[in-house]
């Protein structure tokens, strides 16, 4: 009996052991390497130059900074300003650049009289915490129809 109560008292103090080594294992609170960002994320579209003018499809060249928690996701809109027409989509954060289909998006059409329009493209980025840069953007001039130049006997030459 002696022995049993010897081998029940070792097994206690082993049972005992392992709960003081092991319970306070999963009891602690995991580090918290958390910081708080509330600060936005910055995005503009570079180039080329805002209310510039283009007769073709050009490039436009958009930046994303974040100085917190890092770029989570980026945004890009292309709206012709005369039809209303709108494409959109997700893109590379950081530096991207997306071709802009004039004659297609942006097209001739805010002035019904004239071969004149414009499109908006404009950029957005959020963060990892959330933060939002909000829509930033420039606009562009399309003309599609070229130049002429009337002479005096009439002739009319088309300037390429």
């Amino acid at each position: 009996m002696v022995k049993n109560l010897k081998k029940k008292i070792l097994f206690l103090i082993l049972i005992g052991i392992t709960i003081y080594l092991v319970v306070p294992f999963f009891l602690e609170e995991p580090e918290n390497n958390f910081v708080e960002d509330n600060i936005r994320p910055s995005t503009s579209v570079r180039s080329p130059v805002d209310r510039s003018w283009h007769n073709k499809s050009f490039k436009v060249t958009i930046l994303d900074s974040d100085l917190g928690s890092g770029l989570a996701e980026c945004e890009y809109i292309v709206e012709d300003l005369g039809t209303g027409r709108v494409a959109r989509g997700f893109r590379d954060c950081g530096s991207a650049e997306k071709i802009i289909p004039v004659g297609e998006i942006c097209t001739s059409s805010y002035n019904h009289y004239s071969s004149e329009g414009r499109c908006m493209v404009s950029s957005r980025a959020i963060d990892k915490a959330g933060n939002d840069s909000g829509w930033k953007g420039n606009i562009y001039n399309i003309d599609l129809i070229k130049p002429t130049i009337i002479l005096d006997d009439f002739k009319v030459l088309e300037l390429d």
